[in-house]
């Protein structure tokens, strides 16, 4: 009970952060990064390369007032609830800072794929470095390089089969990327639930994109995000995987 009221606060608490993230990444492509309100050009981030001042969650400008990032307490809930089932995967402790680590990381890439339909390249590159430091310690710590090895190669694989996608339009560069992050996570678990990751996120973009079009709230020209797809659906096989990401160390 303690434990999982450690992680719900710090969860909310880090969702500020990311809170910030999103409102600093989602941008155009060409567009500079957000650092001041929008509407009062009053400062709200510090500058230089790392925005990390969280933003308060009842997501407004205490200037102005006008709403900035997402909806409010959105990524503080998630966040904290994310953190609950990092937990309820984990059997050790090097389990439990992958997991928090990927929820933090994968709950700013979804929202900001939905915003603005961009995966950051330094979020990417950050998630990912830091997932592989963490499999590199526990693969010190446990002795076994084989986790570690598959899960390297289990990167290449879903990296390249979305950069064909890309190459024939169906993906963006992003989702290529992201693939490569999600690709270590589902590899160190195993090629089962590489495959399972995967066919999960198509199958749920499948539904989203179904129901959308029944709906009428699309053509079938419009673009989707897939990214948040993707980290569900790593997500999910994650969880229900009964831990095996926990393996880290024995």
């Amino acid at each position: 009970m303690l434990i999982a009221t450690v992680l719900l606060v710090a969860g909310a608490a880090l969702g500020t952060c990311v809170r910030a993230a999103v409102f600093h990444y989602a941008v155009a492509v060409d567009d500079p990064r957000l650092r001041d309100c929008p509407s009062c050009s009053r400062p709200l981030l510090p500058q230089g390369r790392v925005a990390l001042r969280p933003l308060a969650p009842h997501g407004r400008c205490p200037g102005c007032r006008t709403r900035i990032g997402p909806l409010p307490a959105l990524p503080e809930t998630l966040t904290a609830l994310a953190f609950i089932g990092a937990a309820l995967a984990a059997r050790s402790p090097w389990s439990l800072v992958a997991g928090c680590w990927l929820a933090l990381f994968g709950i700013t890439l979804a929202l900001i794929d939905i915003e603005v339909h961009r995966l950051p390249d330094p979020l990417n590159l950050t998630a990912g470095t830091g997932l592989l430091l963490l499999m590199a310690a526990a693969t010190i710590t446990k002795g076994d390089a084989g986790p570690l090895l598959r899960a390297l190669i289990a990167a290449a694989v879903l990296g390249a089969f979305y950069l064909a996608m890309t190459v024939f339009g169906s993906m963006g560069l992003g989702d290529g990327k992201l693939s490569l992050v999600l690709g270590l996570a589902l590899g160190w678990l195993g090629w089962q639930h590489v495959l399972t990751g995967t066919c999960a996120a198509f199958l749920l973009g499948g539904i989203y994109g179904v129901v959308l079009l029944l709906t009428r709230r699309a053509t079938r020209k419009d673009p989707l995000p897939f990214g948040p797809f993707m980290i569900s659906g790593a997500a999910l096989v994650i969880l229900l995987s009964a831990c095996r990401f926990s393996d880290f160390v024995s």
